[in-house]
């Protein structure tokens, strides 16, 4: 479980909070040697694991990427301010991506004294105290969202959503972008964090993804 600070400084966390999030429109390359990407009028050439800013326009664009002189994607993109106002990612690999959520801290009810000293005194307050019927949502929650993700036939389980390959705008609804890893602490200017944790989400490359799990285990 990952941690966080309560920061003193409002305005200061909340500023770094916003500009480190950014709100470009980017493509990258997940694949293993150059992807040439034309949008529009402009070209541009991606060396492996790069994540570029790109130029577009609202309404249609045309996409189209090319890999070892195999075209991979080809296509009109109608693209909207909706879509694209917090960021977005242009998926031109042909290959999914993954968003995850981490957990930073936990809930005040969690492994709490208090709590454990009330059960103790009284044998049936498990069964009829908020706190049982707290513990038993969250365990439902939980298992709800975990999915199973099989990668060059590593498992890998958590609280992830996988974006298709054929996606090709995906709206920014994730802090941390790919290549930037989960941090060990953050952050936070609001309070009600420091009673109930706070869930962070990063995008992943499937090789970014494969690393993260190895690295975790």
């Amino acid at each position: 479980m990952k941690s966080f600070h309560l920061c003193l400084y409002l305005l200061i966390a909340y500023t770094l909070i916003s500009c480190s999030y950014g709100t470009e429109t980017k493509i990258h390359n997940q694949l293993d040697d150059t992807l040439v990407v034309e949008i529009n009028d402009e070209t541009y050439t991606l060396a492996p694991n790069r994540l570029v800013e790109v130029s577009y326009k609202y309404g249609e664009n045309s996409i189209k990427s090319t890999y070892k002189n195999t075209v991979i994607v080809d296509t009109i993109v109608n693209i909207t301010r909706v879509m694209t106002d917090e960021g977005a990612l242009l998926n031109v690999t042909g290959k999914p991506y993954y968003i995850m959520m981490q957990r930073y801290g936990n809930s005040f009810l969690d492994n709490n004294p208090v709590y454990e000293q009330m059960i103790a005194r009284d044998s049936t307050a498990l069964e009829n105290s908020y706190l049982a019927e707290y513990q038993e949502n969250k365990r439902k929650r939980m298992l709800e969202r975990m999915k199973i993700v099989v990668i060059d036939s590593v498992t890998i389980i958590g609280d992830i959503e996988t974006i298709p390959a054929n996606q090709i705008v995906i709206p920014r609804d994730w802090y941390y972008h790919l290549n930037s890893p989960f941090e060990e602490s953050i952050e936070t200017n609001n309070a009600n964090d420091s009673y109930f944790g706070k869930s962070v989400k990063k995008i992943f490359s499937e090789k970014e993804l494969v690393a993260y799990w190895n690295s975790e285990e």
